[in-house]
């Protein structure tokens, strides 16, 4: 009886030596945060015809700020900038953007927007309005050349365009100028217009004359000017710059010929977003 005991135990030794043993699972790894350009999603092309304007909003949403539903008399591109904002269209069906996203409002679309969180939701809105148009309207038929109800606008700036662009490109860029950043002498293939968020932005032309902007204020560069422009306080500037770019143009090109479809060299772009439209 013995014996057998014994074999039997040396027999369940042997077996469990063949189970494996379940080794822990190691937590998952969260991916690195991405930084750098974020591109705006693909959207229709916007057709404009004779003049129109150029009309940038720098819009504040304090937390649990919304609009009513609304919509407006040109496409607008939004880039968020900081916090996150949510979009809610006419079946309230919603959608989150977060700081460097960016989506277009469409006329005739009818949407809310707000801040459901906590932290302060900050916009930069460029749209392309055709002459006469309203800039927003609610669905009730309220009509304002300015943001709709419910958050703040911050800074309000626009660019009349009164010659046709034929195809081109809306380009939203968000700008750091650190303390002593400057770019080198370049223009654009396009107009842009320049709005300051925050800081005192120092823009050098080829006679060397100077002009500085405060935040708030704004700025026009053209096609074939070169400027310098730059940082020469202690503070960061950060600027939302709005370029019209015919299609084929180059955005920055430096006094040397060096072209590039970015911000000219020296500075470093936030956001970058674009948006195809065309005017006749």
């Amino acid at each position: 009886m013995k014996t057998i005991l014994s074999s039997l135990f040396v027999l369940c030794l042997l077996l469990a030596a063949c189970v494996p043993i379940p080794l822990p699972v190691a937590a998952p790894v969260a991916a690195p945060a991405t930084t750098g350009e974020v591109a705006a999603a693909p959207a229709p092309m916007a057709d404009l015809t004779g003049e129109f304007e150029l009309v940038q909003l720098i819009v504040d949403f304090p937390a649990g700020t919304w609009t009513p539903a609304h919509t407006h008399g040109g496409m607008l591109l939004v880039t968020v900038l900081s916090g996150e904002q949510t979009v809610r269209d006419e079946q309230g069906v919603e959608k989150v953007y977060k700081a460097g996203e960016s989506f277009v409002e469409r006329p005739g679309e009818y949407l809310e927007i707000g801040n459901a969180g906590q932290d302060l939701v900050t916009v930069s809105a460029a749209a392309l309005l055709p002459k006469g148009a309203n800039l927003s309207t609610t669905k009730e038929g309220i009509n304002t050349d300015n943001a709709p109800p419910g958050p703040t606008t911050v800074y309000k700036t626009n660019l009349m365009v009164t010659e046709p662009l034929g195809e081109f490109e809306l380009v939203q860029l968000i700008v750091d100028f650190p303390s002593g950043t400057w770019t080198p002498a370049h223009t654009h293939g396009g107009e842009l217009l320049v709005t300051v968020l925050n800081g005192e932005q120092t823009v050098r032309d080829e006679q060397g004359g100077e002009k500085v902007y405060k935040a708030g204020e704004s700025f026009t560069e053209y096609p074939g000017e070169y400027l310098e422009i730059g940082n020469a306080g202690q503070d960061l500037v950060t600027v939302s710059a709005l370029a019209l770019l015919p299609k084929g143009a180059t955005l920055s090109t430096t006094k040397e010929g060096i072209s590039t479809d970015n911000a000219p060299p020296g500075p470093t772009t936030l956001y970058q977003a674009r948006l195809s439209a065309t005017s006749k």
